[in-house]
């Protein structure tokens, strides 16, 4: 299918409008979308507000997403993974999973990830102010160097 890039692209955008629609109603806006690869298949949308970012991205077939925040004079941006920020909420019994144990549906994963996410979001971003955590490195690095893609 010809378009199918195009209607994944847009599936894509409209699933994060729909889950995290808490975040746009606290302010946060989308700042970049990338897409890594033809099919549209390993993607990251970047969403800011203030002093934090989230990426929300999805690396061979499993969606992710990593908090972080501006820190320092030069601005330097510092993630943090949500599963291991999980374990400082409730000691992460809500939201607890193996990579091999996500939902095959994307839809589901996005519905896991938003519903843990609008539950405790302010703790989860004070614990990002304190940088108490180890930090990640988000892969893949191919997203950098991609050509973003606009929205319409």
């Amino acid at each position: 299918m010809k378009d199918q890039p195009e209607f994944k692209f847009r599936k894509t955008l409209e699933d994060i409008r729909l889950h995290y629609d808490f975040l746009f109603r606290r302010g946060f806006r989308i700042a970049s979308i990338l897409f890594a690869d033809r099919n549209n298949e390993n993607w990251q949308v970047t969403l800011t507000s203030n002093n934090f970012i989230i990426n929300i991205y999805n690396e061979k077939g499993v969606v992710n997403l990593a908090l972080g925040t501006l820190q320092g004079r030069h601005h330097e941006v510092v993630f943090y993974d949500l599963q291991d920020m999980a374990q400082f909420v409730n000691s992460g019994w809500e939201f607890f999973y193996e990579r091999g144990d996500f939902p095959i549906d994307e839809t589901q994963q996005f519905m896991n990830i938003a519903g843990f996410l609008e539950k405790h979001l302010s703790a989860l971003l004070a614990q990002v102010e304190k940088e108490s955590l180890p930090s990640l490195n988000l892969p893949p690095n191919s997203f950098t160097t991609q050509p973003k893609r606009t929205i319409i």
